[in-house]
């Protein structure tokens, strides 16, 4: 006898586990009283299984949206630049050094174009920030829907408190980018 082996065999086993006796037939006792009462239980059973397969698919796309957003981005990114990239390889005859060049171009015309219409920006919803509350009351005072609307959910007293958030967020913005 070779020391580490087993004196029994173990039986080989099938690649599903068995089934217990008892859950076959009271599978088939179902599937037999729903035909019976004409109920399509293997189509019902389908659709909740496709349900919650929807359901575990949405939660998942949920979980991931961040990257899947960023995955987006960049390929869309790559799509715009690929020609560019082509241009430029013709000329430095290395592909990599040509993407190298193009994503540093991009970076310095992205940077330009916040530096350029940041301020702007700013300034142009600093300016709707501080104008809202007039326009809003001079729709509270008309006597159509919109007035009413604005009456009825106090548009007026709401834009006061949370617009000067805006133009911090806006503000704040800006810094952002000027460090």
């Amino acid at each position: 006898m070779a020391i580490g082996r087993s004196t029994r065999r173990q039986k080989t086993t099938s690649a599903q586990p068995p089934a217990s006796p008892g859950f076959k037939a009271r599978r088939e006792r179902a599937l037999q009283a729903a035909a019976a009462r004409q109920v399509p239980l293997q189509t019902i059973l389908v659709t909740i299984g496709l349900v919650v397969l929807a359901y575990l698919t949405g939660k998942l796309l949920y979980i991931l949206r961040d990257s899947i957003l960023l995955v987006i981005v960049a390929g869309f990114v790559a799509l715009l630049l690929a020609p560019l990239v082509g241009a430029v390889e013709k000329k430095l005859r290395r592909r990599g050094l040509a993407v190298t060049v193009v994503a540093l171009w991009a970076l310095v015309v992205f940077a330009g174009l916040a530096v350029l219409f940041g301020r702007p920006l700013v300034d142009a919803v600093t300016h709707l920030a501080s104008d809202v509350p007039g326009y809003l009351s001079r729709v509270g005072h008309a006597r159509g829907w919109l007035g009413q609307l604005v009456r009825r959910y106090q548009l007026e007293d709401w834009a006061r408190q949370n617009l000067p958030k805006l133009v911090n967020v806006a503000e704040a913005l800006v810094a952002r980018l000027w460090r």
